[in-house]
């Protein structure tokens, strides 16, 4: 998702801002993404969701997936 921002866990409940709007948490392969979910509505947080199966999941399903321009990698 282009607008998705990447929080490090230990971050997660300092952002003040993640406590007006909806999230959507996501990790490699959800268990990450679960602690954080759980992070989340522990201190409040009422509009949270779990990717299931994270990234990985995701791709195995055929989904898309956007790659930032990296200077110099011509993969993607």
């Amino acid at each position: 998702m282009p607008e998705a921002v990447n929080i490090p866990l230990s971050d997660l409940t300092l952002i003040p801002e993640l406590s007006a709007t909806p999230v959507v948490v996501v990790c490699a392969s959800g268990g990450r993404s679960a602690r954080a979910a759980a992070l989340l509505e522990g201190a409040g947080h009422s509009d949270v969701a779990n990717l299931l199966g994270g990234t990985y999941g995701w791709m195995q399903e055929g989904r898309p997936v956007e790659f930032p321009e990296v200077e110099g990698d011509a993969q993607h």
